[in-house]
């Protein structure tokens, strides 16, 4: 025998099935133990829930889940608010360009100790040198390279 579906015991005892279904119901009832039970317990607890009578929340149940709603908006807005993730991402930008800068000021030498130390063949200016050996640039590049920064 085939139990009937909770889904349609709730349906039978709120009412909300034709006669014809209700009929069905009560007669599988009277032959099935298992649906009677279930029957009997749906019925038990609709009328503690219907005996409970009228139920309203305490008067600073609205003020508290309001409260509640806005600590926790505050709460969100101070760890993701747009504000914050835009400063902190130009803050970062910044350091960024700041390396950089300082990083390409270090990796090339000045244009005019460069320009006189290979014009003048200076192998005293370490830094030219030390330039051209890292990078491997000849003698021939470098003037090349010098002649055609100062035009």
């Amino acid at each position: 025998m085939k139990h009937i579906p909770k889904q349609e015991l709730h349906g039978f005892h709120d009412g909300r099935l034709s006669a014809e279904r209700e009929r069905e119901i009560v007669l599988h009832i009277s032959s099935c133990n298992a649906c009677r039970m279930e029957s009997e317990d749906l019925a038990r607890i609709r009328s503690w829930i219907l005996s409970a009578g009228d139920v309203r929340p305490h008067s600073s149940f609205a003020g508290d889940a309001e409260t509640r709603a806005y600590d926790t908006e505050q709460l969100e807005g101070q760890w993701l608010g747009i504000e914050k993730v835009a400063a902190r991402t130009v803050l970062v930008l910044s350091v960024l360009v700041a390396a950089l800068t300082a990083f390409s000021m270090i990796a090339s030498p000045p244009a005019s100790a460069s320009v006189d130390a290979v014009l003048n063949d200076d192998r005293q200016d370490s830094t030219v040198v030390q330039f051209m050996v890292e990078h491997e640039i000849s003698r021939d590049e470098a003037l090349v390279a010098a002649v055609t920064k100062q035009e």
